[in-house]
């Protein structure tokens, strides 16, 4: 499989992390009768610090994975549209 690929699904990876962590915050604030930015940040700060670790650990590793494909196509003088470098 190719290294962007992998990479573009740690970022989707960590998007729904990401994500995550304020739908939860969302879903146990949805009983209170009031919304207001406090009450959202109060229930943001009681969801699990693993989202954030899980989530920079994954972006970290899709960092390394589409950097490490783009220095094995420039190695091989690959062009990212498809087409080879060495012709012309």
């Amino acid at each position: 499989m190719n290294k962007q690929l992998i990479g573009s699904m740690f970022f989707l990876m960590t998007t729904i992390l990401y994500s995550t962590k304020y739908i939860a915050a969302a879903i146990a604030g949805a009983d209170s009768g009031t919304w207001s930015e406090e009450d959202f940040s109060f229930y943001v700060s009681f969801t699990p610090d693993i989202f954030n670790v899980l989530m920079y650990l994954t972006m970290g590793v899709g960092v390394i994975y589409i950097v490490w494909g783009f220095l094995i196509m420039k190695k091989k003088h690959i062009d990212p549209s498809g087409e080879n470098g060495d012709e012309g």
